[in-house]
């Protein structure tokens, strides 16, 4: 049985990419059962739309969305860290 790289790089581009749609999910509700069950279900649905509907043309505005709220998420809790970062 071979697994030919197309077939591989399609599994590991849709485990990156339900793996930032699974953050953003997280991000929103706040929950972690959420982002729990939600995470297979993002990878489940974008395999089957990079394998089936060949898709992978669009991957970088896919990925636009879940990129940009983690990077304003990460720069807004850097400029305004928590209240046990500011007690010494």
């Amino acid at each position: 049985m071979r697994i030919s790289t197309k077939a591989l790089g399609v599994f590991l581009l849709s485990l990156l990419m339900g793996t930032l749609y699974t953050g953003l999910v997280g991000l929103i509700s706040g929950s972690l059962a959420g982002t729990f069950i939600s995470w297979p279900i993002w990878i489940g649905l974008f395999w089957f739309a990079f394998s089936k509907f060949n898709v992978l043309r669009f991957v970088g505005f896919i990925a636009a969305l879940p990129l940009s709220l983690h990077l304003f998420e990460i720069v807004r809790s850097v400029r305004h860290p928590g209240m046990n970062a500011d007690m010494v």
